[in-house]
């Protein structure tokens, strides 16, 4: 998809975890908390797949805004992404909370999209979105023989996912499962109408703003929970950049 990081290099590598990256993911751990194993648990031997990324910002729990302007232009940018890897690959994210959205600051004044043959441009107001992490991402991929094949990762499996509380990010990933009916092979686009109703959610409620007190901060707060409220009535996000007349 066009928010998408850029890939600088790959190697595939092996060996004993690096002692300075224990001391780094426990220091991580201790502060902020994991989820995952602890890396020391690794046999000498365990292969890596090791990915050099470009630096694409901090995730959207860190940054601060100026004003909510910013935020609908970076909603935009997202909602429009998701569109033009909907209709290219058959694409869901599965997981796009709002550590999986990157903003870095930017002076280009327009973000570019090609959706079904029409140019779209999409304000920036100072913040480039990268969308990351596509490890629960599902899509499709045409093949010589004319016949596509879908690569997704079967949650099914993942009973622990779907237990969390406390975020409206734990309650997603069950709406997901019941929308797909636990098949995770299958396209169901709405997933994605899923995590734009959380982002917008966590732009209303979470988001860190300078400048609150201003009527653009307050217009566009208000353009948001408009949002809100009726994005869960479109079936995908191409449905949704295509055809609602507020956005």
């Amino acid at each position: 998809m066009s928010e998408r990081t850029s890939v600088l290099a790959v190697r595939c590598v092996y060996g004993s975890y690096p002692s300075r990256l224990l001391d780094l993911w426990e220091l991580y751990d201790e502060c902020k908390g994991s989820e995952n194993d602890n890396p020391a648990i690794l046999p000498v031997e365990q292969q890596f797949m090791v990915l050099e990324l470009a630096n694409a910002g901090e995730d959207l729990e860190s940054y601060q805004f100026h004003n909510a302007e910013q935020a609908y232009a970076l909603f935009k940018q997202v909602a429009f992404g998701l569109a033009v890897a909907e209709e290219s690959f058959q694409f869901e994210h599965r997981d796009l909370h709002w550590g999986n959205v990157l903003i870095a600051p930017t002076e280009q004044k327009y973000a570019t999209f090609v959706l079904r043959g029409r140019t779209y441009r999409v304000a920036r107001r100072g913040v480039a979105a990268t969308i990351i992490d596509y490890s629960l991402s599902r899509l499709s991929l045409q093949l010589p023989s004319a016949d596509t094949a879908a690569l997704y990762n079967d949650l099914a499996t993942d009973d622990g996912l779907f237990d969390a509380v406390g975020d409206y990010q734990f309650e997603v990933y069950r709406l997901m499962r019941d929308k797909l009916g636990n098949d995770w092979k299958n396209y169901e686009p709405y997933t994605n109408i899923l995590w734009l109703h959380y982002t917008v959610d966590k732009m209303i409620t979470a988001l860190r703003y300078t400048r609150t007190n201003t009527k653009i901060h307050k217009h566009y707060i208000a353009k948001l929970k408009e949002i809100k409220n009726r994005i869960l009535d479109y079936g995908s996000v191409v449905q949704y950049v295509l055809t609602d007349n507020e956005l």
